[in-house]
């Protein structure tokens, strides 16, 4: 009984020093003190009381799944909020990458995973001045791969089967987010990981933002199903913004997450020049339905003219109405 103890608290310390909990490394030789110190730490980050003891509402936060990417390098808990987005992340020095799905789980259709990548990449240039573009083969600003187990990255970076670590990501200039191929991947809402959702959060790591102590934040660190409402949250738009500026023409675009829930009916040639030219602005279409459009510094609003609809070169346009995307 007392080995499987000792076992089970061997374990609990490696699962806070993966996260950046312990300011040194080596499970089984940290303190009474430095484990409560430690527990309370993870508890304040993911807004349970701080007792500093193990009880079941923090062994079931663990158990959730999450990214693999530690909890914030300093081993402390600040409480502003630049701890995550501009203090360690680093930044990249242009606003235009390239990004390459090296790639994919064979049961998922190729369209299909460029578009939810696409779109994820896209939610963070709609709100900052970056672009990016795919790159098909050959080098790319960010590789975005699919791994199993250990791949080279450390043991403490080995993807752990279904549940656990999703994915992680590293930070700018290395550009690599990896994705544990065991998990169960999935193209639509309530259905296994959502990809666009899971690829959404590694990109924000490897464009230099950290995990958020914002429980509503994309790149809170535990899994988030998609859901209806807006995917990007304050925090992340001020963060990302903080290291890369407002889009440089027109005001930040953020759709709601019911836009994202259905990739393969998105109706869009990933090909065309003419659609990349179009994607560096949000331009208007002529329809005959309430619309989404954008105003001021806000999210996107609907309004009752009964002639426009938003239109993004990506996804095409959005009805209000019928809440699904018309072309």
């Amino acid at each position: 009984m007392c080995s499987e103890l000792h076992l089970f608290h061997f374990f609990l310390q490696l699962f806070l020093e993966k996260y950046g909990y312990f300011r040194e490394r080596g499970a089984g030789t940290h303190s009474p003190a430095e484990f409560s110190k430690a527990l309370r730490d993870f508890q304040r980050v993911t807004h349970l009381p701080a007792s500093g003891v193990l009880d079941a509402p923090t062994l079931h936060q663990m158990a959730l799944p999450r990214c693999g990417t530690d909890d914030g390098h300093g081993r402390t808990v600040p409480a502003r909020r630049h701890w995550r987005s501009a203090q360690h992340g680093g930044r990249w020095p242009k606003r235009q990458l390239t990004y390459r799905v090296v790639n994919r789980p064979p049961y998922l259709p190729q369209h299909g995973v460029r578009l939810a990548v696409r779109a994820a990449f896209q939610l963070w240039s709609n709100v900052s001045s970056l672009l990016f573009w795919e790159a098909h083969e050959g080098p790319a600003d960010i590789r975005l791969t699919f791994f199993h187990g250990d791949h080279n990255d450390g043991l403490n970076n080995a993807f752990d089967g279904p549940g656990g670590a999703l994915a992680h990501a590293f930070l700018p200039r290395r550009g690599e987010a990896h994705f544990d191929s065991a998990e169960r991947w999935s193209l639509h809402s309530g259905k296994g990981r959502n990809l666009f959702i899971v690829v959404a959060h590694e990109v924000g790591h490897t464009l230099g933002l950290q995990h958020s102590p914002v429980k509503s934040a994309l790149m809170s660190p535990y899994y988030k199903k998609l859901s209806k409402d807006f995917v990007l949250s304050w925090d992340d738009i001020l963060a990302i913004q903080s290291l890369y500026g407002k889009p440089s023409k027109g005001s930040a675009i953020q759709l709601p997450g019911k836009v994202f829930t259905h990739f393969q009916d998105w109706n869009t040639d990933l090909y065309s020049r003419d659609r990349r030219q179009r994607s560096l602005s949000t331009y208007y279409c002529h329809t005959f339905f309430d619309a989404i459009t954008s105003g001021g510094c806000g999210p996107l609003q609907v309004v009752a003219t009964g002639k426009w609809a938003t239109q993004l070169a990506w996804m095409g346009c959005w009805d209000a109405n019928s809440e699904q995307v018309l072309f």
